[in-house]
């Protein structure tokens, strides 16, 4: 069975909301390693290896506010 990470993505220094940080956080008792990314995405891909990987950021996509998007 594959690990479960959740990525949570945002910085609020440059001008977001950081809205993927802050869902993620709040995601910490399931089962699944929660961690936060700011700045290095590109680093990020390495950390995939392994895992079943939900991301969560902010978009802005034309939906109404809190659609889910899966790709």
């Amino acid at each position: 069975m594959r690990r479960s990470l959740i990525v949570g993505i945002g910085n609020a220094l440059r001008g977001e909301d950081a809205a993927g940080r802050l869902a993620a956080r709040s995601l910490t008792n399931l089962d699944a390693e929660v961690i936060e990314i700011q700045d290095d995405i590109v680093g990020l891909l390495d950390r995939l290896n392994g895992y079943e990987t939900i991301l969560i950021d902010a978009v802005v996509s034309g939906a109404p506010p809190g659609t889910v998007h899966c790709w």
